[in-house]
């Protein structure tokens, strides 16, 4: 199963087994060769670097996104553990396509910008994306080959305004992001929902019609209850306002790309194949590749992140190398990985 999405993606899928003493690694090439390995150490140890990194990216803020010396340390210890030992059955080539699929406290490593030692973030080596199992990779195979026929269209959920009970306040740059997705999808039919019009009844109504969806818009996560993680949108019409996973779960979609673009969005509880949430819920209602971010993210940076995205789309990029592309320009204007490595593609990576 998994040689075979190998060979389909044209891409070197890594998949790692977290035991509670060693690691364990698969690579899958393309040409279906399959290589296993391990590595000594604990899976106290991985769950404490992961601690470290989430930590110092979630507080990077507070001290002005200037990089601590302890961050630094605890990426190049995570890529000597993950990535280094399973070099020489990786692409020779950072366009090649690379799928990791994680296992327990790695589905929180922002693998993104895990830093080898002459300081080189793992995106900029390979193309990235990620699946929550192998076993997805036949679920999305089939949605990507059902695909929206006929005319590109986009529907763009942004800036809507949150049911007032939430204490959430509206997303200060979301409008001007939509705005400028909107002007980078020249040649598609583009709808926008922003402010009163961006309500859940809305999009529950519109979205299965659209080959694109993207909202630009707060992502709550409910960790101990993954169902009721949702996507803040506006109330009325009999709803809420909270888009929830099992919610999501139950639309039908016929989106080729779905971009989660705001806070946690690929938050969930954390299971043995990985991330219960708002990702496997619009994988499963139709949606063959999600872009979700995995931590609260600075709505300025990740404007301009999605800018540069679908500048590479419109180019005609794979999504997987748009979302290298517009990781490595963020960076340039914004270096801390806090602001540029939040968001991952899951799914089909092309």
């Amino acid at each position: 199963e998994i040689v075979e999405s190998a060979r389909r993606l044209d891409a070197s899928l890594v998949e790692y087994l977290v035991t509670e003493r060693q690691l364990l690694a698969w690579v899958v090439t393309p040409a279906g060769a399959v290589h296993a390995l391990k590595v000594d150490v604990t899976r106290e140890r991985l769950a404490a670097l992961t601690r470290s990194v989430r930590t110092a990216l979630a507080t990077a803020g507070q001290a002005g996104f200037r990089r601590s010396p302890a961050l630094g340390s605890a990426l190049r210890e995570l890529d000597r553990l993950l990535v280094a030992p399973l070099a020489a059955w990786l692409p020779s080539s950072p366009a090649a396509s690379l799928v990791v699929i994680p296992h327990g406290p790695l589905a929180l490593v922002p693998f993104a910008a895990l830093e080898d030692d002459s300081g080189r973030p793992l995106v900029e080596r390979y193309t990235l994306s990620f699946a929550p199992a192998a076993s997805v990779y036949q679920h999305t195979g089939d949605k990507l080959r059902a695909g929206t026929a006929g005319k590109r269209r986009a529907l763009i959920v942004a800036d809507p305004v949150p049911p007032p009970e939430s204490g959430v306040e509206r997303l200060p740059w979301a409008r001007e992001e939509g705005r400028r997705v909107a002007e980078r999808l020249r040649g598609t039919s583009v709808r926008i929902l922003s402010g009163p019009d961006a309500s859940e009844a809305a999009v529950k109504r519109e979205a299965g019609g659209y080959s694109l969806l993207h909202f630009a818009t707060h992502g709550l996560i409910a960790p101990d209850r993954p169902l009721a993680s949702s996507l803040l949108l506006g109330a009325g019409g009999g709803d809420d306002g909270y888009l929830r996973a099992d919610e999501v779960f139950d639309l039908d979609l016929s989106a080729e790309l779905v971009v989660l673009s705001g806070c946690s969005t690929g938050l969930g509880q954390l299971t043995g194949d990985g991330i219960i949430g708002l990702t496997r819920a619009f994988i499963y209602a139709g949606t063959p590749s999600v872009v979700v971010s995995q931590w609260d993210v600075s709505d300025r940076a990740t404007a301009l992140l999605m800018d540069r995205f679908y500048a590479a789309l419109q180019q005609g990029e794979p999504k997987g190398a748009a979302l290298r592309a517009a990781q490595l320009a963020t960076r340039r204007g914004f270096a801390h990985p806090a602001l540029w490595a939040a968001f991952m593609l899951v799914g089909e990576p092309r």
